[in-house]
């Protein structure tokens, strides 16, 4: 059987739920990422993670893609370059993703895992998963793709600090590199817009190495630095093979997490 949900017959989604399959929902967005990579970077990002991540545990438990939500929101100052495709209100979007949850949910799944690839989605993936929690008992996991890679990142990087600064940058341009060179136009990249604010209160890269860095605070990167190419990072400094290792540590992080979130069960107080 597939391991994608959309292929499937009605018949065939009604036992996927009767096995307690696992959800995997891609979440990315259409915006741009700088002169050198294509605007569905972050959709590529979650929806080669979801396959890859299924491919690898199918053979252990029940697991079902989703199609790749490609709309999201997105500040404002991303407009600036041609090509965001946004909702004007994050509101939207909580309320879309809720429904896709529900949708799921009353059909008899309960276990789903959301995969963001976007870095203006985890507080609204964050909320319509509480709401779900609060209506319907059922908790989806919200992950972040990027995330997953923080515990190779810092040693296959290339590139100064402020170099991985989240967007366009050297992680997602190597993972491009690695997934989908054909659309990677490395002649167009350029390293100026690394992002050379950082202190303990703001890391300006996500694999930042400040020793005392305080964490549990939100301070958008488009508010702090202006980038000029609409990338924050250096890009000049990705390898394939360095895009690669991320992936590899990225789907290895993500098989040891979603085998402990589909065994958990509520423990008693």
């Amino acid at each position: 059987m597939s391991i994608y949900y959309y292929q499937l017959t009605s018949p065939e989604i009604k036992k996927a739920a009767e096995k307690n399959s696992l959800i995997l929902l891609p979440v990315g967005q259409v915006e741009e990422h700088g002169p050198h990579l294509p605007l569905e970077c972050d959709c590529i990002i979650a929806r080669e993670t979801s396959r890859a991540v299924a491919e690898n545990i199918v053979s252990e438990l029940p697991v079902l893609v989703l199609p790749t939500v490609w709309t999201a929101y997105s500040v404002r100052q991303v407009a600036r370059w041609p090509g965001l495709i946004s909702f004007k209100e994050p509101e939207t979007m909580i309320q879309m993703i809720y429904d896709i949850l529900a949708s799921l949910i009353e059909d008899g799944f309960k276990k789903i895992v959301i995969v963001n690839a976007h870095g203006n989605n985890p507080a609204i993936l964050e909320l319509a998963s509480r709401r779900i929690g609060s209506d319907y008992n059922v908790f989806p996991a919200v992950t972040y793709v990027l995330g997953m890679s923080k515990t190779i990142g810092p040693e296959v990087r290339k590139s100064d600090m402020g170099g991985c600064g989240g967007h366009a940058g050297e992680e997602e341009t190597a993972l491009l590199l690695h997934l989908t060179p054909d659309l990677v136009h490395m002649e167009r990249a350029t390293n100026e817009d690394i992002v050379r604010y950082q202190t303990r209160f703001f890391p300006g890269d996500i694999y930042s190495d400040i020793p005392d860095r305080v964490s549990g605070i939100f301070w958008s990167t488009w508010g702090v630095a202006a980038s000029k190419t609409g990338v924050y990072g250096d890009p000049t400094a990705a390898i394939a093979e360095t895009g690669n290792a991320l992936f590899k540590e990225i789907i290895k992080n993500y098989r040891e997490f979603i085998r402990e979130y589909y065994d958990h069960t509520e423990s008693s107080a």
